[in-house]
């Protein structure tokens, strides 16, 4: 059985056994990075379930990296697979978790950029996160607005 039809069942299984113990947004989130991720990733590789090393692992997280993805959403990929994979052992339908043995990216540190009302006055400010994409907000704000914003009536 090769490692796209494992992984999918595998991960599938390990997600709906966790359904009672995280909130519908989690699981989601969840659901997302392995249907769209995970799963495809592995499937195009052709790697079997038994076969997998913390290399063809690594070597996920790095194509991840090299996709443009921070390390802190690597990180929540890493806590996927490790905890689906580890689901197997546990089932004993692997002998030992390779995901244990892959270095993890570092964590970055969250800046988070506060705003003031010299950015009303400029109709566009930017928000900035930890990622290399800036998320771009159009505002139109009237004078009386920006009083308000200040303090005064």
């Amino acid at each position: 059985m090769n490692l796209s039809f494992d992984i999918l069942i595998l991960l599938t299984d390990w997600l709906n056994s966790h359904t009672f113990n995280i909130d519908i947004t989690k699981y989601n989130s969840y659901k997302c990075i392995i249907d769209a991720q995970i799963i495809t990733y592995f499937r195009n590789k052709k790697i079997y379930l038994q076969d997998i090393t913390p290399l063809d692992i690594q070597n996920y997280y790095s194509s991840k990296s090299n996709q443009g993805l921070s390390n802190n959403s690597i990180l929540k990929h890493h806590a996927n697979i490790r905890k689906s994979v580890d689901y197997a052992y546990i089932l004993d339908i692997i002998w030992y978790n390779h995901a244990d043995k892959v270095i993890k990216p570092k964590k970055e540190k969250y800046n988070a950029n506060f705003l003031d009302e010299s950015n009303f006055g400029k109709g566009e400010m930017i928000l900035m996160g930890t990622s290399s994409n800036n998320l771009h907000l159009k505002l139109s704000v009237s004078p009386e607005d920006l009083t308000l914003f200040s303090g005064g009536i």
